[in-house]
This record gives structure tokens, sequence and C-alpha cells, in this order.
């Protein structure tokens, strides 16, 4: 966590109010432990609290006054805004590379304020791809692809789980090869399909992260409306059925009319089964989501 220590000698996060990112750790650990069935049980590895401001790829480093006015709405945020994320996962302090070569760690949590420069999610390592961002550029020593997570911890748990599903949806891509909605010529397509994006179509899969079911815009996880929907399907994949008898009515009653509960309740959907599919792809797809290295070829977690 980067937590820079104030000219009055408090954590920055404590000065702001922030939240502690102990409790927003475990909270997600909790999250991901209840909605995957048990498929994904995090345990913590390391931490390392950092009293310093980050580097932006360009070298900048805020001041304590640059960075508060900026925050206050008083000045600019620097640009650019991104964080030199090679200097990270080069540090020694940190030693991204060098544990998760040796099998210490799977993935990097980064708390971060607004400001700081960092993705939701991004890959480095050989052959990184896509995830919600640009892969981490530059030289660095690690042998396999390395998730780093930047959630926000002025924000609460929606949101840093919400970092999780565009890590998800990337992931899916990747291993389908492509996503787009009007179109189920895959079953990543098929759960993510949204009817309001599909004209094509009278009903939604299970939504994507900022599209629920009956959705009609970005982050409209309150609607009240009723669409159709095969989402529920899905807990019995990969046996789906025709959707023309599958589809079922929803409201946001199913998540509470919120984003914490959509997001339960998507992420609780996404299948977790033994066995591949007739599409040769792994009937547990939290394994592409925990193993980056899976998805840039699938059957592999077939063999």
């Amino acid at each position: 966590m980067y937590d820079p220590i104030l000219s009055n000698e408090e954590y920055l996060s404590d000065y702001l109010g922030w939240w502690d990112h102990n409790q927003l750790t475990q909270e997600t650990i909790d999250f991901f432990y209840q909605t995957s069935r048990e498929s994904l049980i995090y345990e913590i590895a390391d931490f390392t609290l950092v009293n310093a401001w980050p580097t932006k790829i360009d070298g900048f480093q805020y001041t304590e006054t640059e960075y508060l006015a900026a925050y206050n709405g008083e000045a600019e945020y620097h640009s650019p805004d991104l964080v030199d994320y090679n200097l990270i996962v080069n540090s020694p302090l940190f030693s991204i590379c060098e544990k998760a070569n040796q099998g210490k760690i799977d993935e990097v949590w980064i708390y971060n304020g607004p400001g700081f420069g960092f993705y939701e999610s991004t890959l480095v390592g050989p052959n990184a791809y896509w995830y919600n961002s640009p892969e981490v550029p530059g030289e660095n020593s690690c042998e396999r692809l390395v998730p780093i997570m930047g959630p926000n911890p002025e924000r609460e748990l929606d949101c840093a789980t919400h970092n999780f599903s565009h890590r998800m949806e990337s992931a899916m891509r990747q291993v389908y090869g492509s996503w787009e909605q009007n179109r189920i010529s895959h079953n990543w397509e098929k759960f993510a399909l949204v009817d309001f994006l599909s004209p094509d179509y009278s009903y939604s899969g299970c939504g994507n992260s900022h599209f629920p079911p009956n959705g009609v815009g970005d982050y409209d996880y309150g609607n009240t409306a009723t669409a159709y929907s095969t989402c529920e399907d899905f807990l019995y994949y990969p046996d789906l059925g025709n959707p023309s008898i599958t589809k079922s009515p929803v409201t946001c009653d199913l998540w509470g009319c919120n984003h914490l509960g959509f997001l339960r309740y998507w992420f609780s959907h996404i299948p977790s089964f033994r066995g591949c599919g007739p599409d040769n792809i792994a009937n547990n797809w939290w394994k592409y989501f925990s193993t980056p290295e899976l998805a840039l070829d699938s059957s592999i977690s077939c063999e």
C-alpha cells in the first residue's frame, strides 16, 4: 500500500478518511471465496507499506502540497498520470518477479489513491495481454504472468471487486479470442450478453460489469424494470438449454438493486465445475481468472 506520511505525521489515508486496507483485503478475500464456490481461495503471502508517493512514468512524484491541492480540486492532477509500473516490478523492495518465479506469490494488489496512476488491473510477464489495460511495458525478469490489481482505499468493497470483474472479462476474451455484444458465437458471449446492447436478441445472459441483464445504461444496477435472462442456466454449465425455454424474467430485486449485490450475483454464476465442455474449454472459468497463462492456450487446462 502506498500511504505517504504527511507533515503533520498522519498517514494520508487517515488524514483523508479512507477505508482500512486490511479490512478491505479481507472483505475481498471473503467475497471471492463465497462467489466462486470456494474455487478461488486467496492467502496473503506478503505485505509492504510504502510511506512515499509513487513515481510516474515520466519520473514525477507529488509533494504533499501538490497532491492535496489536486485531490481537493484546487489544481489539476499531474499528466501523464500513469505510474511507472516497471519501476515497481523491478524494485528490490518488492521483488515481485523473483517471488512469482519461485512460486511464493501469484498476484499483487497495490492499494493506491486517486491520481496515483494505477490501472484497475494489468498484467506483467511474458506474452502479457490486455487486462482491462495495456500490459506493463519495459524489461523485467518475470518468467510467468502476474496480475497486478489496483484497488483504491478511498472506495468500498463494491469498487474493489468491480476491478476484478473487468479482469474476468479480459481473461475470457483471451480464452475465446473475441467478445462482442449482439452475438452468441461462444459461451462467454452467451454469458455476457446484454439485451439492451443486442438488438437481434430479446434476452440477456448474466450481463457484464457495467450492464446487469435488465440494464439500459452503464452502472444501471438499480433498474427495477423486467427483462428476460438465461443467467440461471449457467448454474448447470456446460449443459445450456434453448434460450427460448430457459430464459426467465429478472429485475434488480435478484441482487438487491445495488452495485455490490449485482457483482455478487454475476460472479456467483461464473461456471466453476469439473471437466471440460465440447468447446475444449474448462468448465471452471476461475482457472483462467487465477492463472493468466491458461488463457493463452485454453486447451491446456483440458489436458
